[in-house]
């Protein structure tokens, strides 16, 4: 928790508006304390990036990308962002409602999904009020009927979501996604699909992959 307080605070005195010191200065004097601030976090490796007024205007690697050989973070090596991707997915959905490829009060039908009290909703789903587990890997899924309609923390509804995005585009939704958003905000080193990275070995929870393919 120090270092994510620590890492809000630098953004904030980064952006503070009465400081006449170039942006990139302030970054450079600010990050002195990072190294130090990461062993006590047991932070392996972060990458910093500082960009104002859409220009990139600071960016460093700090510390290791794998836990094994040791060898120094990049700036091309890639993150796993992890549950981040459920907003995406979420903004995705949103845009098939727009659309009217999607409903939001559809009713979910999959045959890995179990319900005694009555059929799920979209936006249910996105909403985690579903009732449903977090258990993402289970080859089935069982709506617990007394957690419906509490927020009960749900990546299950996600995986079935996934599946309602490829139904109403006709593609899986990482391409679809790919597609729609990535591609139209130049996010090139961003992607739903595992094997357009090569996998880092010693600490997946890290740095989950670098690019492989494309420059952009």
């Amino acid at each position: 928790m120090e270092l994510k307080s620590a890492l809000l605070v630098m953004t904030a005195l980064l952006c503070w508006p009465g400081t006449a010191a170039p942006l990139a200065d302030r970054a450079d004097a600010l990050v002195g304390r990072l190294p130090d601030m990461m062993t006590d976090a047991h932070v392996p490796g972060l990458s910093l990036v500082v960009i104002s007024a859409g220009d990139m205007v600071f960016e460093k690697a700090f510390g290791i990308r794998n836990l094994t050989s040791n060898d120094a973070l990049r700036l091309e090596d890639v993150f796993e962002a992890a549950s981040n991707g459920k907003v995406i997915a979420a903004y995705q959905a949103f845009r098939l409602v727009e659309q009217g490829k999607l409903r939001l009060d559809d009713p979910v039908s999959d045959r890995r999904l179990t319900s005694k009290c009555g059929p799920l909703s979209l936006i249910e789903l996105l909403t985690h009020t579903g009732g449903l587990g977090n258990d993402i890997g289970a080859d089935s899924f069982t709506v617990d009927c007394s957690l419906r309609g509490e927020f009960s923390y749900a990546g299950q509804g996600y995986v079935l979501l996934d599946a309602l995005i490829h139904s109403a585009t006709g593609e899986p939704a990482s391409d679809s996604i790919k597609k729609d958003i990535f591609g139209p905000l130049a996010m090139h080193h961003t992607t739903f699909d595992v094997s357009e990275f090569e996998i880092v070995s010693g600490h997946p929870d890290m740095v989950f992959g670098t690019q492989t393919s494309g420059s952009g």
